[in-house]
């Protein structure tokens, strides 16, 4: 059977073609993960595994679905917090001065002479961030990255694992990645590596990232990226994140993606004191074809209040009609009671922590200015314009403040506790990280064409994360039809599957070629309790375009939902084969102590041949020739490359070729 797993199958495949070619041009695959959509609801978001959204050709967040409007450039995660600074053999530092500058900045030891119980550890004010916004800075990297890959002690690693270390991607929890642990028992620390079960996530669609600020492989050295590296010193907290992101095809959830990180205190002996959590956004509202035009003309917003709580950004004029929306962004930590930051600046003017341990801060009031920001201070009060509170407005009284003036705006939106005190703890209120603790923190993105429908959906979205994502009941709400698979079953026969929460009135079914216009739809009506029906007559050789509609009251009151569109290339060699006594391999998924075995019908002497490749492209296994008198041969594979080595865990092709007829199919690999 020909069959094409709409969502996994087709990224397997784009980026085994991809690996391929690179491989052979350039030995260092590209490391970030940019090219991942959200598209199951009534937007299009990238994803990353570098804590940051956007930025993808221009096209970051497009709402409504194929309409050419972009509302994100880039957004990031900012984590901040303070941290008991140490000698390389993991001694406490404290300052000998009551009170350190850049001319008296010693520090001692407990046991080194000079050390008394009056003095005060050493404790520093540091910040990661996925992405800085005005400078080319990335601090929170996948395990493998540009850094590792000219490490040589950990180059088989890097050629293992690398292709696997980017955003996994599910549908209703399926496949699920692994599961993720620190330290990693594998020692690989690659837990995207999709495994071929379903998991219990929470989303309709599932996009699952890790990313650090550290190295996990102890590799030395400053672990930050980007052209301004060279002028930046990063000193990392020790946390692992684990991202999660989600997105529903279902009425009042589907202009919104739901991001869950998972921040994890690597550390055995320090505690994280007082930390932020930050969202940075910088919308550029405007239709994609206008490119940096539609950066200098957008204003920023804040609505406080109970269940409110988010910043926004819109384009001034809406472009007259072209871009009428707002995206805005809201945290939720369930069960903590938190302050709230929020700040506005125009390009260029970012704060900086360039050299966040220096005590020689000149004119400024702080070497960490991010940091400041994200917990409530502003680090350039002397300049009104500089840094704008968004939140209240300049007195921060404001319930509802947006800026007068279009610019190309950016906001810093953020959540903090209060301040950690040695001598005077408030543990019921301090947002501290203890080592080897895990902390869970929410972010929505959401979308809308007016700030009241804002205001709806903010309410509703803080009552959804803190019940749980338990949305109740869906009886009466209507729910975006969703392409799960297309397998061909037969010559220019497909069977279609789709997905829907609630039922419609009927699902209109559509297909045509791909390359087609749009006037040669070919539609069949199907009641709404369909959920697969097979299109017969397709041409071999052709590739099809498909979707499907939920219909809901049908006439003059009508409400039309359409799925993206997915494609499939109708190829029927492979059951001409199969009418010929032609079978697939078992079992699959396979583990290598069971091997995977592959049994056909062929005459005696037939020239056979079995490739194995993995998703860079790169053939590991051959196998040819077996002895056979016919009618019936196999050939089975444990898991071993031509070296005789066990590769590991994963996706795999395998390219079986029968008397010059060839089949390339999807094999996983487990453990």
């Amino acid at each position: 059977m020909k069959r094409f797993m709409i969502i996994i199958t087709v990224l397997c495949i784009s980026l085994a073609a991809l690996y391929a070619v690179s491989a052979e041009q350039n030995p260092v695959p590209k490391v970030f993960s940019s090219g991942i959509y959200h598209n199951a609801a009534s937007l299009e978001l990238a994803v990353t595994n570098y804590g940051m959204i956007g930025k993808s050709v221009n096209q970051g967040l497009i709402f409504p679905p194929n309409s050419g409007i972009n509302y994100l450039y880039q957004g990031s995660l900012w984590l901040g917090a303070k941290k008991f600074r140490r000698n390389s053999e993991g001694e406490k530092l404290y300052w000998l001065a009551q009170h350190p500058s850049a001319d008296s900045s010693g520090t001692v030891t407990e046991a080194e002479p000079g050390w008394n119980a009056s003095l005060s550890p050493v404790l520093d004010t540091l910040v990661s961030i996925g992405f800085d916004g005005d400078k080319d800075l990335y601090e929170l990297l996948p395990a493998y990255n540009l850094l590792l890959a000219g490490y040589t002690m950990d180059s088989d690693l890097y050629e293992t694992y690398n292709i696997h270390d980017t955003v996994l991607k599910s549908i209703l929890s399926h496949p699920s990645p692994l599961p993720f642990a620190y330290p990693d028992p594998e020692g690989h620390y690659c837990f995207t590596i999709p495994q071929d079960v379903t998991g219990n996530e929470q989303g309709f669609e599932t996009c699952t990232a890790y990313y650090y600020d550290f190295c996990p492989f102890g590799v030395p050295g400053d672990r930050d990226w980007g052209s301004s590296r060279a002028s930046n010193r990063h000193y990392p907290l020790g946390l692992a994140i684990e991202q999660k992101s989600y997105a529903w095809p279902l009425q009042n959830y589907d202009r919104m993606v739901l991001f869950k990180y998972t921040l994890h205190n690597t550390s055995t002996v320090d505690t994280l004191y007082d930390l932020s959590i930050g969202a940075y956004i910088d919308s550029d509202a405007g239709p994609v074809s206008y490119g940096s035009m539609a950066a200098n003309d957008d204003v920023s917003g804040y609505v406080m209040g109970s269940g409110y709580e988010f910043a926004y950004s819109r384009d001034a004029d809406g472009d007259n009609g072209a871009t009428p929306g707002l995206i805005a962004c809201k945290l939720m930590i369930p069960g903590k009671l938190l302050n709230r930051s929020a700040y506005t600046w125009k390009v260029g003017d970012g704060p900086d922590d360039w050299s966040p341990l220096s005590l020689a801060i000149g004119t400024h009031n702080t070497a960490n200015e991010k940091y400041w920001l994200m917990t409530g201070r502003n680090p350039n009060p002397g300049s009104a314009t500089k840094y704008n509170p968004l939140r209240g407005g300049p007195a921060g009284d404001i319930p509802e403040y947006i800026e007068s003036l279009p610019r190309d705006t950016r906001f810093l939106y953020a959540l903090y506790g209060y301040p950690f005190r040695r001598d005077n703890p408030r543990p019921s209120e301090e947002l501290n990280l203890a080592p080897g603790e895990a902390l869970s923190v929410y972010m929505a993105v959401f979308l809308d064409n007016s700030l009241q429908a804002l205001k709806e959906q903010a309410q509703r979205i803080d009552s959804f994360v803190n019940n749980a994502l338990d949305w109740g009941i869906t009886e009466g709400l209507t729910s975006i039809p969703y392409l799960t698979s297309a397998e061909q079953i037969g010559v220019g026969k497909v069977d279609l599957s789709w997905f829907s929460y609630t039922n419609p009135d009927l699902f209109e079914l559509m297909y045509k070629p791909a390359e087609a216009p749009a006037s040669q739809w070919q539609s069949i009506t199907l009641p709404g309790s369909a959920r697969t029906f097979a299109v017969s007559g397709l041409t071999n050789g052709t590739c099809f375009k498909f979707k499907v509609a939920s219909i809901i009251n049908p006439g003059g009151s009508e409400v039309y939902l359409e799925s993206q569109p997915n494609e499939l290339t109708i190829d029927d060699e492979p059951f001409l084969m199969q009418d010929s006594g032609y079978v697939l391999n078992y079992p699959n998924p396979a583990n290598a102590l069971d091997g995977s075995r592959f049994e056909f019908y062929a005459p005696a002497g037939t020239e056979v041949k079995l490739s194995i490749f993995n998703t860079r492209g790169r053939k590991i296994k051959t196998i040819s020739n077996p002895d056979f008198s016919g009618p019936k041969a196999s050939l089975t594979w444990w898991g071993r490359d031509d070296d005789g080595s066990l590769v590991p865990p994963g996706i795999y092709f395998y390219k079986l070729s029968v008397n010059g007829k060839t089949i390339t199919r999807k094999l996983s690999l487990v453990r």
